[in-house]
């Protein structure tokens, strides 16, 4: 898969079979996860799912397509979810699952430890403070 592609297409949602059966029983779960996993509410997704699902899918499509920059437009979104809502959040859940696996298996960054992220601010040496004849004299660089 590269950039700005689906990983799989529409109508490939029978595979694997168990996320094919969840979507099937718990749609809500499955858009809320979506959701979750693009930085929008889980629960205001799932009670979406309730009420009216066609505009959430559409919805979630199309938030997918951007993150992913996957080209496309409202139209495909909207007569993907009108026509199957259940195949499409398979779609999206596996883009999404395929896309979040790809960001974890990445190296890490190297960093030098000299470098800005890692350097500390020299540190003040405290002084005590020195009596003098019962006046004490705070001698510090500040």
């Amino acid at each position: 898969m590269s950039a700005g592609e689906w990983f799989s297409s529409t109508f490939s949602c029978c595979n694997p079979v168990d996320l094919c059966c969840k979507t099937c029983l718990c749609s809500c779960f499955v858009a809320g996860s979506i959701a979750s996993r693009l930085g929008q509410n889980y629960t205001l997704c799932c009670c979406g799912m309730l009420f009216c699902p066609s505009c959430v899918v559409a919805v979630l499509r199309g938030d997918v397509r951007r993150h992913e920059d996957i080209p496309g437009g409202c139209i495909e979104d909207v007569l993907c979810s009108l026509f199957c809502p259940l195949c499409t959040l398979v779609q999206l859940e596996k883009q999404m699952a395929k896309s979040n696996k790809m960001k974890t298996n990445q190296p890490p960054q190297q960093h030098q430890m000299g470098s800005p992220a890692y350097q500390q601010p020299p540190a003040q040496p405290q002084q005590q403070p020195q009596q003098q004849g019962g006046v004490v004299i705070n001698i510090s660089s500040r």
